[in-house]
């Protein structure tokens, strides 16, 4: 009789674990997305590439000088230099500050 009891208990309490499985509980569920996340080496690598890329748009009004539509006629068609870090079009317009501008209107639409 008392082992009858007692598997009744078992029997109840496995079923309340069932029902609060860990993966029902949202903090639990995070934490398997990340569990996960971190054995792709290529998310784990675009992740990065795509944090760095936004971080860098939206710092480029402090960290770059040059403006992008601004026309330089003595730099057209400059190589890569110090002023201009990958250098500039036909136009002599800094191609390193209108990348990360295109960048930044991307986020802004996105």
């Amino acid at each position: 009789m008392l082992t009858l009891i007692l598997k009744s208990i078992m029997a109840d309490d496995m079923a309340g674990v069932r029902a609060q499985s860990p993966a029902a509980t949202p903090s639990a569920s995070g934490r398997s997305v990340w569990r996960r996340l971190r054995r792709h080496r290529l998310a784990i690598a675009g992740g990065t590439i795509t944090l760095i890329v936004t971080v860098l748009a939206l710092a480029s009004p402090i960290l770059l000088r040059a403006d992008p539509t601004g026309i330089d006629v003595e730099h057209i068609l400059a190589r890569p230099s110090a002023s201009h870090w990958l250098g500039t079009d036909d136009f002599g317009r800094d191609l390193l500050s209108r990348i990360l501008g295109g960048v930044r209107l991307s986020l802004l639409i996105g």
